[in-house]
């Protein structure tokens, strides 16, 4: 299922319009992407938790030219 599938979903099971449907979703992403960088947790029982989690440093290859380099810290 992609997004506008999805919204058309959401739309069709509690009765708004698609815009409102798209609202809704836009919203509910938002709220959970603003939470984890803030370091929080998402967690919505029965569908899943959403969290931020540390790379470290580490040594990876050039996919192109297989040389050997050093992948800094992320956070992902």
């Amino acid at each position: 299922m992609n997004r506008s599938e999805l919204i058309i979903s959401i739309a069709q099971q509690i009765g708004l319009n698609k815009q409102q449907a798209d609202k809704a979703l836009s919203a509910m992403t938002t709220s959970i992407i603003d939470a984890v960088k803030a370091g929080k947790d998402a967690q919505l029982v029965g569908f899943g938790t959403f969290s931020a989690s540390k790379r470290e440093q580490r040594e990876g290859r050039n996919p192109r030219t297989r040389e050997k380099m050093i992948l800094p810290c992320q956070a992902s």
